[in-house]
Formats: structure tokens, C-alpha cells, sequence
């Protein structure tokens, strides 16, 4: 990769750092007083409605928005052409769910949900809106007028939601408040994006993105199912008090996750998207991108199963540690997760759809099968099966990248052996001071880190050297 080509991510992926770091620093603050005002059942019956909007949300995200993401000779008719059927795929979508609401409600007995449906379905029109404007700006890279977007949309739904809350609400103050933020972000995204829309539709142009769209529409619906298939049982075999725990326990590992891994892929795909010729470079930018997100990931997710308890109390207050099992199995979940994430990106740069799917396919079914292996041992029992699953899921994806791309496993395990290592050797010095002193947790966080680093740079870690040198990242790169 050139220096122009280096600068160029570097800048992509720092404006997209920003902008999920904002986020996830006012997400954190609106959750911590959400959490203290509302209980665990709101979440739980807002679990089972995010989880069927983030399912048909994939027939809008995935399919032809990612075609012209990965197309190199995409034009303005085509991003004409799937704006215009995403509006209207959106508007059929969500009359498909308004009028499956009263059955769904029945589903899980929970009557409420009915209405809670119909006006959080809504979100879907607005959203598609601008979808292809945001994949338009994350083909060219204008991670900055994204930013703002993003950190108006968290302040809208933050203000919104904790309003409705204090004035007794319930759970329509995160439903309305999600609503409220959709059309708001979707309004400054349309001025902000170069990108409009003219008056011109052709059906027969829209199917030249068909080949590799519909690709991409089945992986991410499958992948979707994957993810979302166990709320719907969890829903139904147990209260939504204890879906609510399920829920709001991967809240915080998801979002240590999504403040490195987003911006990582994110920008990693349209990025390998322009190398995808040029096997070397991309091994090369992969092996970098794989060696720093683990640097930063592992110690995150790790010291959280370290301090669970501390976390809670001191953030979201004692009703809610009946969830710090879930928190501390979700975020070794996690682990593996980003690594799957990455070496996704890698495959999609290359047009590996074929196998993608034969991967998300298998990992679909040897989920499900794991979870009802998991589900007579409880919300832990699900967890702790879904850790195996993915610890095998992620040695398929480094099978398959040794094969295609040639990175070897040893290079593999090379790259991301010792921060896990780190990691886990830290985490277990500091297991045995962990105490319920709210300042003394704070200072054995920061001493976790201390430590980490410490160990780090006395072993040499190569991503310290990067870290330090951003010059340097950027022209060896």
C-alpha cells in the first residue's frame, strides 16, 4: 500500500473511531440512567423487538447497498436505482410486520408488544432513506460526515428517552426515543451526503448488481438468524425479566466491541475492496488491522469479565447483577467474534460470497444445535455452548484464511497470541484483589492496563512500535 492509500485509511478509520467512540461515550451515559429508572422487563420486550427489526433490516442493508460498495464501476443510475427500491421494499416491509404484530404478541404472550411493533417498525422506512447515501459515503471514504450524524442521532435518542422516562413512560420511552433518533439522523444525513437522488429508475440496470447483491443479502440474513434466533426462544421459554438480563448483559461487551470492530470493518471493506486484485497487499493490510484490533480488543473484553460485578453496581445499580454472568460469558464470546469480523471483511473484499455462505450456513445450524444443547442449563448453560460454537467457527475462518488468502496459521496465532495471552495473565493477577470498593475497583482497572501495557512493551509487541509511530504504520503499511 502507498503512503497516499496509508493516510487515507488512517484518516477513514480515526474519523470512524471518533464517531463510534462519541457514540459509545453518550451511549454508556443515557444506558447508566436508563438503567437505574427502568427494569429489566422493558428490556426484555424491546430485546424481542430489535431483534425481528435487525433480521428484514438485512433485505435494506446488505444486499445492492453493499453491491455498490464493492462494484468499482458503480454509477449514479445505479445508486438511483437502490435508493428507489429500498424505499419501497421498506414501505412492504413494514405493513408485512404491522400486520404479523398481533400474532407475534400472541407468540409470547405478551399483549403489549403488539403496539410497541407497529410504532418501532416505522424505523425501518426512515432508515432506508438514507441508506444509500451512508453507502455511498462509506465507499468513498467521508467517514467525517458520517460523525456527525452519528453523535446527533445518540444525543436525540439519549435526551428523548431519559424525558419519556422521568415522565413514567416505560418501555415506550426506548421505543419512542428510537424512533425520534432514526428520522432525525436520517434528516442530516440526506444534507450532509453529496450524494441525492434524481428521477430515474431502471429495473433492468438494478439486476447488474443482482449477481453479487443477493450474495450478500442471503449471508447477512443468515447471519442475522444466527445472532437474533436465540431472543426468540429465550422470549418465549423464559419471563422477559430474564430476556431483559440476557439483553442488557451483552450491552456493555457489545459496546467495547463496536468501539474497535466497527470502525476496524467499517472501513476495512471498502478499503480491501480496492486491492482486492492483490493478494500481498491485502494479506499485508490484514495482518496489521488483525495484530492492532486484538491489541485493543482483548484487554477490553477480558478485564470486564475481571470487574463484572464492580461494573454494575457502580454503573447500573444492584437490580441488574443477576446479569454479571451473562456479562463476563458474552464478552469471552466477543473474543472470537472479532476476529470472525475481520476475516469476513477480508473474504467479502475478495468476492468469497460462495464460501461465505457455506461458512454462515454451517455456523447457523451448529448454533441453534448448540444453544438447545445450552438451553436445560439456563441463560449461562446458552452462553457457555455459544462460546465453544464460536471458538470452532473462528478456527473455520482461519482454516479458510490460510487457504485463500495464505495467511498461515502460525502467522495467525503469531499475530494474535500474546495480547490474549497478556490478557488472561493480567486478568488473573488482578481476579484475586478485585474487592466492592468503588475507588479501589477504579484503581485496580487502571492498574489492569498498567500492567498490560507494561508487559507489553517489555515483550516487544510490535503494535506497540505502531501505535507510537503512526508515520511509521503508514508507510510500511
Amino acid at each position: 500500500m502507498n503512503k497516499t492509500k496509508g493516510k487515507l485509511f488512517l484518516s477513514s478509520f480515526l474519523w470512524k473511531f471518533f464517531e463510534r467512540s462519541g457514540v459509545q461515550f453518550f451511549q454508556i451515559i443515557i444506558q447508566i440512567i436508563l438503567a437505574r429508572i427502568l427494569f429489566p422487563d422493558d428490556y426484555g420486550n424491546v430485546a424481542i423487538i430489535t431483534s425481528l427489526i435487525a433480521i428484514v433490516n438485512v433485505f435494506l442493508q446488505y444486499g445492492f447497498p453493499q453491491a455498490l460498495i464493492q462494484s468499482n464501476n458503480a454509477t449514479d443510475k445505479d445508486f438511483n436505482n437502490v435508493f428507489y427500491f429500498n424505499l419501497l421494499l421498506s414501505i412492504i416491509i413494514y405493513f408485512g410486520i404491522f400486520l404479523i404484530s398481533d400474532n407475534l404478541a400472541h407468540y409470547f404472550n405478551n399483549y403489549i408488544l403488539s403496539p410497541l411493533i407497529k410504532v418501532y417498525g416505522l424505523v425501518i422506512i426512515f432508515g432506508s432513506i438514507t441508506t444509500v447515501q451512508t453507502a455511498y459515503l462509506q465507499k468513498k471514504l467521508l467517514f467525517k460526515k458520517t460523525f456527525f450524524r452519528s453523535i446527533i442521532w445518540i444525543i436525540v435518542q439519549g435526551f428523548s428517552g431519559i424525558l419519556l422516562a422521568v415522565l413514567n413512560f416505560g418501555v415506550w420511552s426506548l421505543v419512542i426515543s428510537q424512533l425520534l433518533a432514526t428520522i432525525s439522523g436520517s434528516v442530516l444525513l440526506w444534507f450532509a451526503s453529496p450524494w441525492k437522488p434524481g428521477f430515474y429508475f431502471s429495473f433492468k440496470e438494478l439486476k447488474k448488481l443482482f449477481g453479487f447483491g443477493f450474495g450478500i443479502l442471503i449471508f447477512g440474513l443468515i447471519d442475522s438468524l444466527t445472532k437474533n434466533f436465540q431472543t426468540f426462544f429465550i422470549g418465549r421459554s423464559f419471563d422477559q425479566a430474564t430476556l431483559g438480563y440476557y439483553s442488557k448483559g451483552q450491552n456493555i461487551p457489545s459496546i467495547t466491541l463496536n468501539l474497535i470492530n466497527v470502525p476496524v470493518i467499517t472501513v476495512l471493506f471498502p478499503f480491501l475492496s480496492l486491492d482486492n486484485l492483490d493478494l500481498n497487499k491485502l494479506l499485508n493490510t490484514l495482518r496489521k488491522v488483525l495484530q492492532i484490533s486484538s491489541f485493543l480488543i482483548f484487554p477490553l473484553l477480558l478485564s470486564i469479565t475481571v470487574f463484572s460485578e464492580n461494573i454494575i453496581l457502580l454503573l447500573f445499580g444492584s437490580k441488574w447483577i443477576p446479569m454479571s454472568g451473562i456479562m463476563q460469558l458474552t464478552s469471552i464470546f466477543f473474543v472470537f467474534l472479532s476476529l470472525q469480523n475481520i476475516f469476513l471483511q477480508a473474504f467479502k473484499a475478495l468476492g468469497k460470497i460462495k464460501l461465505l455462505y457455506k461458512i454462515e450456513i454451517l455456523k447457523l445450524f451448529s448454533t441453534i444445535i448448540f444453544f438447545f444443547f445450552g438451553i436445560s442449563y439456563g441463560i449461562n448453560g446458552i452462553l457457555f455452548f455459544s462460546i465453544i460454537n464460536n471458538f470452532l467457527i473462528t478456527m473455520l475462518f482461519s482454516f479458510f484464511s490460510a487457504e485463500i488468502i495464505k495467511y498461515k496459521f502460525v502467522d495467525q496465532l503469531y499475530d494474535t497470541f500474546l495480547p490474549l495471552l497478556l490478557s488472561c495473565i493480567t486478568g488473573v493477577i488482578i481476579y484475586f484483589f478485585v474487592t466492592s470498593n468503588y475507588l479501589d475497583f477504579i484503581f485496580r482497572f487502571i492498574l489492569f492496563f498498567l500492567i498490560y501495557f507494561t508487559l507489553s512493551i517489555l515483550l516487544n509487541n510490535n503494535v506497540i512500535k505502531y501505535l507510537l509511530s503512526f508515520k511509521k504504520f503508514i508507510n510500511t503499511n
